[in-house]
């Protein structure tokens, strides 16, 4: 090439070049897709786990909003009690 010609030789040397350099770019990309994916599964994984847990602690609420309702009842009925035997 320095001639400014350029060789069968030169030629076959410069598409083996290209072709390898295009072949790492396929890698690289494919690479970075894969990484790319595994991150959205991880972050999809945690957004469902999160829900569970926020479905769970919902019920877990509901369930102490109903005890609490029910000793409310218990303290009512017991206040009554006292007033009456007074």
């Amino acid at each position: 090439m320095a001639d400014g010609k350029i060789s069968t030789e030169e030629s076959k040397d410069l598409s083996r070049q290209f072709i390898e350099a295009v072949k790492a770019q396929g890698i690289a990309y494919r690479g970075n897709l894969e990484t790319l994916t595994s991150y959205f599964q991880e972050t999809l994984n945690i957004i469902q786990q999160q829900a569970v847990n926020a479905a769970e602690a919902q019920k877990t609420t509901e369930s102490l909003k109903a005890q609490l309702e029910s000793v409310k009842k218990q303290v009512i009925t017991i206040q009554r009690q006292r007033k009456n035997s007074r």
